[in-house]
């Protein structure tokens, strides 16, 4: 009876496969249409995925759509999904703006005003987005706004929660400003990893001082805020500056100060009006979506089964709607399921997400999420979190939250420039409250674990105190693994595992080959493990790198923390606690040795962390390594050169140098950087392969335009040296490019890249 019913099953798919139909969308079609060919194409997509079957693709033409897409009771079957994509590569655009027609007049100064049908919570001006009024003055998603200090007041500590004395001085000052802020919306970091919402209240022009309720749930000892929009007409006494708006949302008036300080009347200006391009419930499964832009709007899944969203870049996607007066966090893009309808088999591949006033991704309730090969930058420069009224429950805010997943995938992204406290954060499913470890009786492989690998943090925890580019709490830490990332010039902590030994909390975490560097701008913590912060007990850690002084490997001791944790052929410039808890061994501590860390590396300003050949304290000087995962040995040190493995991330002498973050369609991640100088002149050049490179052809040259290629290497090679006659020469200008070669043959050329080497042998 089984074979029989799979056979039967078998035949059903068979005919689905048959009757599997494409369609065609255009911004020249008709609904009314067959919409099966490019030449009947349907007008709008919502009609072809009204008609679309299990197998069934639209493929959509050239164009900017302004629609919702709305995907309930749209289901596929496994290998055969309902599939949205571009046709040949094409560029479609979902759009969540609408043209503004309406004629301009001027209100004073340069400000112009016009009125709305719509309401509207983001604003473009031939292509170019606009600030909405605030103080101090910064435009939004500027290198300004991403400063700690620059364009914020900051309160006293006179001030108390709930009431805010200015201390705020020059341009800046609010009592300085000449008007009054009342009703309009301040943003206050006062609670360290945590950003509130709130309306101005009682303020007097020319007060330093305003009130605001509810008090703020997490109020500690960071001072900064600013304002940005308002309720009804509040926020028009803030539009000061070329490139702002305002709206009163009482009257539908919009203000704008145009960039040349004209009537804007002949620009092309779009105001934003949609939260989501697409949306899915319960009944969305097998659902493909791939190679779309989304441009000020996004996606919000719920309940919903096996999604993908694959190759498509969102930009401005994430706004707030503090224009309206609204608190509280942006809608962003998400998979959201509930304890009893989790969100099951989701993947983000190869997508882009840039300029989000919000967090980039939220995720929770989630069973197998993967999230790879993406970029994330310029995320949430207001940083809120949900404590914006007494109903709403309290949770830090986070670039990329995942919370209560059930096997959860986070590999080869980049994730750059952002303001709050933690990068990725994400806690596993645990049902009922947590539970204090107990060794005997544990079963490493029932765990549904988080895996972290190959990503690349960069300029994380910009705006916010008490966090870490890469954070997972307490139970949730346990069978994690941590591989093979790179976190360079953060803001604040790199990495942490929370824990608590009374109860046990926060055990068997894997945390190898990573480098954490720090550049100079971090934030130090009081605590310490401003690079790696492991808390708890029974991890394994091995062959990581610290590179700098905000870069230490602190194995915590608080509360007789890990005891049980082995920790073995690391390198940093401080390893703390001391003694190192636990078994511990072949690691070197630089502050406690004759060499810095940062004289034993080839070259750090171009990102190569490979040890010199001198590096006599880290060649050979570790143990063969080997660490547990979910019940499986996993050989750590691998293969290595010499007697022994080296200490540190990288081997001596090896072939190929893992490098973290996307993976573009072109080869990137140069080393040595484009326009780098003071090359040593015992430089290799290494790079990550471009996206399904299966071998990369290596250009080189004195001139731009004459290069010969030197090399083709295997996509598990990426290393081209120098000896001879061919090494390199001082005070000399070098060019090179990268090809990659795909599986099918096909040659995606490289950009050309250039360096110059020392002045002198």
């Amino acid at each position: 009876m089984k074979l029989r019913r799979l056979v039967l099953s078998a035949c059903f798919l068979l005919c689905l496969s048959a009757q599997a139909a494409n369609y065609c969308v255009a911004t020249d079609g008709d609904d009314r249409n067959a919409g099966t060919s490019p030449e009947q194409p349907f007008a709008t997509i919502q009609h072809a995925v009204d008609v679309m079957q299990p197998g069934d693709t639209c493929y959509i033409r050239a164009g900017v759509y302004r629609e919702t897409i709305n995907l309930s009771g749209k289901a596929g079957y496994a290998g055969q999904p309902i599939t949205l994509t571009n046709y040949k590569n094409e560029p479609v655009t979902l759009d969540g703006t609408l043209r503004i027609g309406s004629a301009w007049t001027l209100d004073e100064g340069k400000v112009y005003k016009t009125t709305l049908a719509q309401d509207v919570t983001q604003l473009f001006v031939d292509g170019a987005l606009m600030t909405l009024a605030r103080f101090p003055n910064a435009l939004a998603f500027s290198d300004t706004v991403w400063h700690r200090t620059a364009a914020r007041c900051f309160r006293t500590r006179e001030s108390s929660n709930g009431h805010v004395i200015d201390g705020s001085v020059d341009e800046r000052s609010i009592a300085g400003a000449g008007f009054s802020f009342n009703d309009c919306v301040a943003l206050l970091n006062f609670g360290a990893h945590a950003t509130a919402s709130r309306l101005v209240e009682n303020h007097v022009a020319g007060s330093a001082e305003f009130d605001y309720s509810p008090e703020l749930k997490k109020y500690k000892t960071t001072l900064n805020y600013f304002f940005e929009g308002g309720v009804g007409n509040a926020e028009r006494v803030m539009l000061d500056h070329a490139q702002e708006w305002a709206y009163d949302e009482t009257s539908k008036t919009l203000y704008l100060w145009a960039d040349d300080g004209q009537n804007p009347s002949d620009r092309e200006i779009y105001g934003k009006v949609q939260s989501y391009a697409i949306v899915g419930d319960a009944t969305t499964q097998h659902i493909v979506i791939d190679g779309l832009d989304f441009f000020a709007t996004t996606f919000s899944f719920t309940k919903s089964d096996h999604i993908t969203i694959q190759n498509c870049d969102f930009s401005y996607y994430a706004a707030s709607k503090r224009a309206l007066g609204i608190l509280g966090p942006s809608e962003t893009a998400h998979f959201t399921g509930t304890e009893d309808d989790f969100c099951t088999d989701i993947l983000v591949y190869n997508c882009s997400f840039q300029y989000a006033d919000a967090s980039a991704l939220l995720g929770e309730f989630v069973e197998d999420m993967r999230i790879v090969n993406n970029l994330f930058h310029q995320i949430d420069y207001a940083c809120v979190n949900n404590d914006w009224g007494p109903q709403a429950p309290f949770s830090p805010s986070s670039s990329i939250r995942i919370n209560k997943a059930r096997g959860l995938f986070y590999r080869r992204n980049t994730l750059s420039m952002t303001g709050n406290a933690q990068g990725f954060s994400a806690n596993r499913y645990i049902a009922g409250p947590s539970r204090k470890f107990r060794p005997e009786g544990y079963d490493p492989a029932s765990i549904e674990n988080i895996v972290c690998e190959y990503n690349f943090h960069t300029a994380c925890g910009l705006l916010h105190t008490d966090g870490s580019s890469l954070y997972m709490p307490d139970d949730h830490v346990m069978e994690s693994v941590i591989r093979y990332n790179w976190f360079i010039g953060n803001g604040q902590r790199d990495f942490r595992w929370d824990g608590n030994n009374r109860p046990l909390l926060g055990v068997h975490g894997n945390l190898y080959r990573n480098v954490a560097m720090d550049t100079g701008v971090k934030r130090m913590s009081p605590s310490g493990g401003n690079g790696f912060r492991v808390k708890g007990s029974y991890h394994e850690v091995y062959h990581n790198l610290g590179v700098g002084r905000g870069a230490e490997l602190n194995i915590a001791t608080e509360k007789g923390g890990n005891d049980a944790t082995v920790t073995r052929n690391n390198a940093a410039s401080h390893l703390t606690d001391q003694p190192i808890p636990g078994i511990r061994s072949h690691n070197y501590a630089a502050r406690k040795e004759e060499r810095r860390i940062q004289e034993m590396l080839r070259d750090l300003p171009n990102w190569d962390f490979r040890p010199k050949a001198d590096a006599v304290g880290l060649i050979d000087q570790g143990t063969p390594v080997r660490c547990s995962i979910r019940g499986e040995s996993v050989d750590v040190s691998g293969r290595y050169n010499g007697a022994a493995p080296d200490i540190g991330a990288y081997e001596y002498g090896d072939e190929f140098y893992w490098i973290p973050g996307r993976q573009e369609v072109i080869a990137s991640m140069p080393v040595p950087k484009d326009a780098a100088e003071q090359v040593p002149l015992d430089a290799d050049l290494m790079y990550l392969i471009g996206l399904h490179g299966t071998r990369a052809n290596i250009y080189w040259g004195s001139r731009p335009d004459a290069l010969k290629l030197i090399s083709s290497l295997d996509a598990y090679r990426n290393i081209v040296s120098f000896t001879g006659e061919d090494r390199l020469q001082a005070g000399r200008e070098y060019y090179w490019r990268v090809d990659t070669v795909t599986s099918d043959g096909s040659v995606v050329p490289g950009t050309v890249w250039m360096f110059s080497t020392i002045n002198s042998e």
